[in-house]
């Protein structure tokens, strides 16, 4: 009798063991993400019903209420109008804003020297003069990334980014990155990025604000391949020789997921050779994956 119960408690440490890995898997961040990917979202109508009757029940008041009160209509509107204006100037001051700080005439031709501070101390980008010093005449200009990221417990980054800028002021972003988390028994991974198209709407030789709309995505053994809309939003500040501080947002959707990024760094060139520190802050729907930062640019 004991050797029978001592063989079905092995096998069943056996089993255990076998499923191990992926209960694991389960609790983690990576796997986190796959379950809002593919978790039903709510709709949000359930409640509409309740509220039509509710409505319902105080069409009267509502009615008197706003009779009572019909004297004060244009006083109502001319709030209303204000509010809107002012919202349209908050909303809208992270472009005009850079735009009337560091734009000034003669900034419209210019070109990017090989690197930052490569033959003075006025940051990276050339206009007027200091173009005929520069012995770089191209209108185009590259950032490779190389960098990684860490949440100081199991989750691992491995991520890259590649920047073209133009004179034109229009360019390209992309990024992709390498998802690793530790799980104890096994390890989980997932790939994400990001491809936009942007337009540098504000410039001069100690800063770049740029702008674009673009594409997130996500690849996954477990999932698949998930994509959806992005918004992107950065700049790069040039205060003083060698250093080179820079932010970018990113905010839009993988599928039916919401995603929120800000990156924010700060870095000292060497010649074409940036190091950098800083912290990376991203969650899809609730699921963070946030963590410090550090790598190397390469400039061309």
């Amino acid at each position: 009798m004991s050797c029978s119960i001592s063989y079905s408690v092995l096998m069943l440490v056996c089993v255990m063991m076998l499923c191990l890995p992926e209960r694991l898997k389960g609790q983690g961040d990576l796997s986190a993400v796959r379950e809002t990917m593919t978790s039903p979202k709510p709709s949000g109508d359930s409640s509409h019903d309740h509220d039509h009757h509710h409505h319902d029940d105080e069409d009267d008041d509502s009615f008197s209420l706003g009779f009572s009160f019909s004297s004060n209509d244009d006083c109502e509107d001319d709030g209303d109008s204000l509010f809107a204006k002012i919202f349209l100037i908050g909303v809208t001051s992270p472009w005009w804003a850079p735009m009337s700080a560091v734009e000034k005439e003669g900034h419209v031709d210019a070109h990017f020297d090989s690197f930052p501070y490569n033959h003075t101390d006025d940051g990276y980008m050339m206009f007027g003069t200091l173009m005929e010093k520069s012995r770089r005449k191209d209108t185009w200009a590259i950032r490779l990334m190389n960098e990684y990221g860490t949440d100081f417990e199991n989750l691992d980054r491995y991520g890259g980014r590649l920047f073209v800028e133009t004179s034109s002021r229009f360019g390209v972003d992309v990024e992709w990155n390498r998802w690793m988390e530790d799980l104890g028994a096994t390890q989980d991974e997932l790939w994400t990025g990001d491809v936009n198209l942007i337009v540098r709407f504000a410039q001069s030789e100690h800063s770049q604000f740029y702008s674009g709309l673009g594409l997130n995505w996500l690849v996954d053994d477990v999932i698949g391949s998930q994509n959806g809309f992005n918004f992107t939003y950065g700049f790069d500040l040039y205060p003083s020789k060698p250093f080179v501080l820079s932010t970018s947002l990113d905010w839009g959707r993988i599928d039916s997921s919401s995603l929120f990024h800000i990156r924010s760094t700060a870095g000292v060139v060497f010649e074409h050779v940036e190091f950098f520190v800083g912290y990376d802050y991203r969650e899809i729907d609730d699921v963070d994956l946030s963590g410090v930062v550090g790598g190397l640019t390469f400039w061309w």
